[in-house]
């Protein structure tokens, strides 16, 4: 009895993932012509744009519409900041709010002016001063610039203990009761600016009106501008116009001089 055998051919698997290097006219070459091979393509890149409002933007916002609703608060000489302050660690404990110098200089910038187009607050200055005092951060940058015409936020900087460049006008008692830091204000100031100053140091390129510095008990002033009126009411303070000192240690020693 005869057996008879038969080879069976096997064919070549090479996957799609594994790159061969095949030479014409070899027998592999040959072989490899009955395979139709996988083509890859690469997937497209999508592009992400980001749309809307940043997570910290929305919360400022929200945030100065709750405080806002307060405006039955008397304005009195900032003691309404801690009401505001109180109610901002509350937030920020909640985790509702969360925010960075950086967040706050752009919300003063593009945001803030168009809530108060659409509804005027008289605490716009104390909102953002407890906005800047209940933060861990010391240098902050607030713009004024785009708020409406005799908007500009009045008792900014009540307490402040910062370090706080303002791009615009400030309304009266701004800075009062002030305490230690560098202030830089790049605009003008209205009456009884800077009253029960206690430490720091203030510089404004612009003018300063009436009854500046009224109850200082310390820290200096520096104005690069005209001064309406300086107050008697004061103590140990400096105050200097144009880098020519008028009060020193409390005490005038020349007068105002505008231009």
């Amino acid at each position: 009895m005869s057996v008879q055998t038969k080879t069976l051919q096997r064919k070549p698997f090479i996957p799609s993932s594994i790159s061969v290097a095949i030479f014409p006219g070899t027998k592999a070459c040959s072989l490899l012509d009955k395979f139709e091979r996988e083509e890859r393509v690469a997937p497209e890149r999508q592009e992400i744009v980001l749309t809307g409002k940043p997570r910290a933007i929305r919360q400022l916002e929200k945030t100065f519409e709750l405080l806002s609703k307060n405006d039955g608060y008397l304005v009195q000489e900032g003691s309404e900041n801690n009401i505001f302050e109180r109610k901002i660690h509350w937030r920020m404990r909640l985790g509702l709010l969360k925010y960075s110098p950086s967040d706050l200089s752009l919300f003063s910038l593009h945001y803030l002016p168009l809530l108060l187009e659409a509804k005027p607050s008289i605490h716009t200055g104390g909102i953002l001063s407890s906005l800047i005092q209940s933060s861990k951060e010391t240098n902050f940058e607030i713009h004024t610039l785009n708020f409406n015409k005799d908007g500009a936020p009045i008792i900014l900087g009540y307490k402040n203990t910062k370090n706080i460049v303002v791009h615009g006008n400030l309304g009266y008692l701004s800075f009062n009761g002030m305490i230690s830091g560098t202030v830089v204000v790049y605009g003008d100031c209205a009456a009884h600016f800077a009253p029960l100053m206690k430490g720091g140091e203030i510089t404004v390129y612009g003018n300063v009106g009436a009854m500046l510095g009224e109850y200082m008990s310390g820290g200096t002033i520096r104005v690069y501008g005209n001064i309406d009126g300086i107050s008697e009411n004061r103590w140990t303070c400096n105050i200097f116009q144009y880098d020519r000192q008028i009060v020193k240690n409390g005490e005038t020693i020349d007068t105002p001089i505008n231009k």
